[in-house]
Parts: structure tokens; C-alpha cells; sequence
């Protein structure tokens, strides 16, 4: 049983990963993980071993890729793409209770 903060390394050397363990093994924070260059990749928010909050992906550049709201490990809520030049949201995808309930294309604005 893992207990405290699991950190993984590629064999490298470079942090990989790291989650937070609760006393019982259990979940409990966000889960990181992380290119071999050290940007962080994406974070998931858990609570009680289950995905609850926003997960968050990351371009290389370090904007934002995607954000997705999560409830008890099911989708709910807005997900949100976005551009990786000006950062504008791109595209949004409804879900309601892990099913997905309808998808928005939006108009990006030109690179300046």
C-alpha cells in the first residue's frame, strides 16, 4: 500500500510523476505527470481514489491544450480545447454525467 507522496523517474533521472497517497492507500491530490524535458504534460485532481475536478493537458509551450471537469471519475460539466497560439477556446464538449450531451466549434482568431 502506498502511503504519502509516489514520485516516478524516467530512467534518465528526470521526474516523471507524482501522486499523493492518503493513510489507506487511497488517492488524494493531483496527479502529475511530466515530459522528459520537465514541463508539466497534464494534472488530475483526485478525492477518494476518483477523478474529481478539472484534469488539465498542456502543449509543449505550456499554455493550455484541454480542460475537463471530472465528478466521482465521470465527465461533467464543460470540456474545453483550446488553440495553442492565442490560447481561445476552439471547441467545448458538454457532458453530463460521464456522457457526452453536445459538442461547440468556435471560430479561432488569426496568429498575429
Amino acid at each position: 500500500m502506498k502511503i504519502g507522496i509516489d514520485k516516478g523517474y524516467y530512467e534518465t533521472g528526470e521526474l516523471q510523476s507524482e501522486m499523493s497517497y492518503s493513510n489507506f492507500g487511497i488517492k488524494e491530490g493531483t496527479f502529475k505527470w511530466y515530459r522528459k524535458t520537465g514541463e508539466l504534460e497534464f494534472e488530475i485532481p483526485y478525492k477518494n481514489d476518483k477523478k474529481n475536478g478539472i484534469q488539465r493537458w498542456y502543449f509543449k509551450n505550456g499554455k493550455k491544450m484541454l480542460e475537463t471537469p471530472f465528478v466521482d471519475d465521470k465527465e461533467h460539466g464543460v470540456e474545453k480545447w483550446y488553440c495553442v497560439y492565442t490560447g481561445d477556446v476552439v471547441k467545448e464538449i458538454t457532458y453530463k454525467k460521464g456522457k457526452k450531451q453536445k459538442t461547440i466549434y468556435k471560430k479561432v482568431k488569426s496568429k498575429k
